[in-house]
């Protein structure tokens, strides 16, 4: 194989894992519809897993030949919306305002950063670190990435 043969493996082995990580909670939501209540969980995680995703989409949307991130994420989006879903039917009703607000937070995040990429970026008087590159797919995955660095910090204190 060639290299560009060995990245679209890579490619697609990185979206199978991804994939798989979205459906790592399975067991916890079983739980939650068989006891139809959330308990001691929290929504947050899946929340800003939803904005990850939802990031890596608008990347998907200003940076071209990316199938397997695109599949990915929106397989992801689906996965996550699912679990908010549940989060918001077995949650007592004091708290389904406060996933609501929390989901509405990440809605407006997730469209707020995506109008700046695509509208002021291009603007800005910086030039992409990578040849070949543009500045917006530079600076959406650059947002997406913190955004993965977020999610997994507090394992790594702990």
């Amino acid at each position: 194989m060639d290299k560009a043969e060995d990245i679209e493996l890579f490619g697609w082995c990185a979206a199978a894992t991804s994939i798989l990580l979205f459906l790592a909670p399975l067991p916890t939501f079983r739980r939650i519809v068989r006891e139809q209540r959330v308990g001691h969980f929290d929504s947050l995680p899946y929340l800003v897993s939803l904005l990850q995703c939802l990031l890596w989409l608008s990347y998907c949307m200003v940076t071209p030949a990316k199938i397997e991130l695109l599949i990915s994420c929106t397989t992801g989006i689906c996965v996550q919306c699912l679990w908010c879903i549940l989060f918001l039917r077995y949650s007592f009703q004091s708290g389904r305002a406060a996933i609501a607000f929390r989901l509405a937070f990440i809605l407006v995040a997730w469209i707020a950063a995506t109008v700046l990429d695509i509208l002021l970026v291009p603007h800005l008087k910086f030039s992409p670190m990578k040849r070949g590159e543009s500045l917006q797919s530079e600076a959406i995955g650059l947002l997406a990435s913190f955004m993965n660095i977020l999610i997994w910090a507090p394992h790594w204190v702990y």
